[in-house]
């Protein structure tokens, strides 16, 4: 993207579409800009548009320009290894609200790369705000602010959540437990 190297990158990882909420990701990139002063802060948007008449794409441009954010938030479009570019931003935002159970959440955790989320949907079943991650309100942008600006301005509380993160995601979904978890559904159904 030929930005400079103190750049502050903020991912968002998933389709365009209303639920997920990509010009929430806008303003609350815009709110963290406004609050941040150390260094440029960009929005970069991983996936692309689903229907193609909800124009989200032209929609996040056109909000960027009305925030003042021309060059800072940038459409990335779909990418097939993805995990290169999630370990790459400096915070993932996840503004989706009746997210399901995010699998991208629990990629970047893996990654190691901290988490920002609403506080809605299965966010909360896989992050323990402010252990491994945080949550906020999902109706408000500004509520991102508070939580990214700890993880960029206090790097033992940044490497602190990330080692949470690990570990809680290795004990709930690593390959020991998934493996312990299938022998025990093949067991039971081998005695019965």
């Amino acid at each position: 993207l030929g930005l400079p190297h103190d750049v502050v990158l903020l991912g968002y990882f998933g389709n365009l579409t209303e639920r997920k909420r990509p010009l929430h990701f806008v303003e609350a990139v815009a709110a963290v800009r406004a609050a941040h002063r150390d260094s440029p802060v960009h929005g970069l948007l991983f996936g692309e548009v689903v229907r193609p008449e909800s124009r989200l794409d032209e929609r996040v441009r056109a909000l960027a320009g009305d925030l003042g954010l021309e060059g800072a938030i940038h459409l990335m479009g779909y990418r097939d290894q993805i995990s290169e570019y999630m370990a790459g931003v400096d915070v993932s935002l996840v503004t989706a609200l009746n997210e399901p159970f995010g699998r991208t959440l629990i990629e970047s955790m893996h990654l190691g790369t901290p988490v920002v989320a609403t506080n809605h949907g299965g966010n909360p079943e896989a992050i323990e705000d402010g252990v491994n991650g945080f949550l906020v309100d999902p109706e408000q942008p500004e509520a991102f602010v508070a939580p990214v600006l700890e993880l960029l301005q206090n790097e033992d509380r940044r490497r602190e959540i990330v080692a949470a993160a690990r570990h809680d995601i290795d004990e709930k979904y690593g390959e020991a437990r998934h493996i312990a978890e299938i022998s025990a559904i093949y067991d039971k159904l081998a005695r019965s």
